[in-house]
């Protein structure tokens, strides 16, 4: 929350690099993949979540946790 994605690299096989802005600072993130959402509004219907091991709850937002 309150974060902004300043930039990204693809590495291809090697998963992404993104950096990230926030209250605490510039971090730079390593991952397999990105999801980005923006807006108020969840369309994950059809994204069958379930298969990456993700919940939503009945507003269809996906479920997250206090870290990232």
């Amino acid at each position: 929350m309150n974060s902004r994605l300043d930039g990204g690299v693809n590495n291809k096989e090697k998963g992404v690099q993104i950096k990230v802005s926030s209250e605490k600072g510039t971090e730079t993130l390593d991952a397999d993949v990105v999801l980005l959402s923006i807006g108020r509004k969840p369309y994950t219907g059809g994204l069958q979540l379930e298969k990456a091991g993700l919940e939503t709850n009945k507003f269809g937002k996906i479920e997250i946790n206090n870290t990232w």
